[in-house]
């Protein structure tokens, strides 16, 4: 596939209010040390913004190694997705492809996932990774909207509701933090549970996966630094 970037050459790539940065996380998996996740934003050469998730695993044997990456621009405010590609392996469950964001056709594109499917494009729409990020500036603008995004995943576009538990103060290896601590509830019942910290601009601090009311996968914060 050949990536042109044309029709975004007026977008204004300077002024994303998030700061480029690299985040650590240590990653349980039923209750074994399974290994690192990495987190990075960054401004790439194609003048676009890039988000990347990565684990790695321990040992070659664990069944969890997620890979995705998502290129965006910043526009009148507002992150537009270009591709979020994915790679995702959890134990026999294997995922891989690409999703594009046709802004002139106004279409979602997945055409090398195993479940090739077609949906419009309208303003606002995100993807697995940017849908974060979108949330994150939410909360930085402090006005009390709901956090509620639609998401283009793999297989379809499906809505992402957020609800916001508390405010807590947590103890990490980088120290005492503040964080807000939110939830998302998937159509399958996993329930997602992550706290983030407001002195990292809300970059995640600490994860939890749910399934039935038992916690299967956790991620807490390592290290942290901006590019």
């Amino acid at each position: 596939m050949a990536w042109t970037f044309s029709t975004h050459a007026n977008a204004n790539i300077n002024s994303f209010p998030l700061s480029p940065y690299q985040a650590e996380y240590s990653v349980e998996y039923y209750g074994l040390n399974a290994g690192k996740s990495v987190h990075t934003l960054n401004l790439t050469q194609n003048k676009t913004y890039q988000i990347e998730s990565k684990t790695i695993p321990r040992f070659k044997w664990i069944p969890v190694h997620f890979n995705e990456r998502s290129q965006f621009t910043w526009e009148n405010n507002d992150i537009r997705p270009l591709f979020y590609n994915y790679d995702l392996k959890e134990a026999r469950k294997h995922k891989k492809g690409t999703v594009e964001f046709n802004w002139a056709a106004k279409q979602i594109e997945n055409r090398t996932g195993q479940e090739p499917y077609t949906h419009p494009l309208t303003l606002g729409m995100q993807d697995k990774l940017t849908h974060a990020l979108k949330m994150r500036l939410d909360l930085l603008s402090d006005t009390q909207k709901p956090l509620h995004y639609m998401v283009a995943e793999d297989d379809e576009v499906k809505p992402y509701r957020f609800n916001i538990i508390t405010k807590e103060r947590i103890r990490t290896e980088l120290g005492w933090l503040d964080t807000i601590k939110i939830s998302h509830t998937s159509r399958s019942g996993k329930r997602l549970t992550f706290w983030l910290a407001e002195s990292f601009e809300y970059a995640p601090v600490k994860v939890e996966q749910a399934k039935k009311g038992s916690v299967f996968a956790r991620g807490e914060i390592i290290s942290y630094q901006k590019l």
